[in-house]
């Protein structure tokens, strides 16, 4: 099984590769726009961490395994198994069937974690993002993704798009509460 940690550890490696075309394309985007403004490097920051994590997300999902295998490039298909249409069914099975904690952490906590950026990545980024539109996105990059999976060989399951709606879900609430926290404070001041 995979590790949560070597998964995150394969969505950083992508991010790192990708920032410097990433730079070059926005830098090459403001430039023909001859946007004479500074650049607020908050809102360019935000937006380079959203773009870079949805191509690490994409890479995680729905893109075949590109590999080195005897001194030639290889495509490798992701290896699925059938498609799960109940609700709660496989989320059920690793809540209490499934021997190994750590599969268990990966599949449920990973499938929740990996899409709370979804959550509050929009929101921090665009204002009209701020009323939870971001959980809808949660739910259409999910759908998306599930809709794709068995073009790569990837097994369909309706759990992934409930636990990765909750990890948008959660990421919109955690934003809402660290924003009120930071209001609260800075009205006691």
């Amino acid at each position: 099984g995979m590790s949560i940690v070597r998964y995150l550890a394969g969505m950083a490696a992508v991010m790192l590769v990708l920032l410097p075309l990433w730079a070059l394309v926005r830098w090459l985007f403001l430039r023909i726009r001859g946007r004479k403004a500074p650049p607020d490097w908050r809102h360019e920051v935000l937006l380079a961490v959203f773009v870079l994590y949805l191509a690490a997300l994409a890479r995680q999902t729905i893109l075949p395994r590109i590999g080195w295998a005897d001194g030639a490039l290889t495509v490798r298909r992701w290896n699925g198994g059938p498609p799960n249409y109940k609700p709660f069914y496989m989320i059920r099975l690793m809540l209490f069937r499934a021997k190994d904690p750590v599969y268990r952490a990966v599949n449920l906590l990973g499938n929740v974690v990996i899409f709370a950026p979804l959550g509050f990545l929009p929101p921090l980024l665009w204002p009209r993002w701020r009323k939870g539109r971001s959980i809808l996105l949660g739910v259409g990059v999910s759908a998306f993704i599930e809709l794709v999976q068995p073009l790569v060989g990837r097994t369909r399951d309706v759990d992934d798009l409930i636990l990765n709606t909750l990890g948008a879900l959660l990421g919109w609430l955690i934003l809402l509460l660290v924003q009120a926290v930071c209001r609260h404070k800075r009205e006691k001041t």
